[in-house]
């Protein structure tokens, strides 16, 4: 299947609400192949017990969703300077600038708070240890 086919695919799914063969050509696109950004995301949501990667890629604003989603964007870029804000964002179906956003307003919390500074950095070093 090309990749033409498969966007086409997903067009058609998208407008006649398809969700399960939307999902199927999500995963061709996206294989599960082991990304910088899921090896982020399968620590940080170690800290996070309850919230899942589908949370993560849903349209929710909530704060305890959108807040994880944004740490994960902080530390793919911190570790992963290369990955373009383009392909972080699209992982979880956002704008890359949503995810420049979300990475500057994590800066902002470490440099402000404490505690957000000592979360981030028990992450930090469980990523360290790849």
């Amino acid at each position: 299947m090309t990749t033409d086919e498969i966007l086409t695919a997903l067009w058609e799914a998208r407008i006649y609400d398809k969700e399960e063969f939307f999902q199927i050509g999500q995963e061709l696109l996206n294989p599960k192949d082991n990304t910088p950004i899921q090896k982020i995301e399968s620590i940080v949501l170690k800290y996070y017990p309850g919230v899942t990667t589908k949370d993560l890629k849903s349209n929710t604003r909530k704060r305890e969703i959108s807040e994880v989603r944004q740490i994960i964007w902080y530390l793919c870029k911190k570790y992963y300077p290369n990955l373009s804000y383009t392909k972080i964002g699209g992982y979880y179906n956002k704008h890359h600038s949503t995810a420049m956003h979300g990475v500057g307003k994590i800066t902002a919390f470490i440099e402000s708070y404490k505690s957000v500074r000592e979360e981030i950095e028990l992450i930090e070093e469980e990523i360290k240890n790849l």
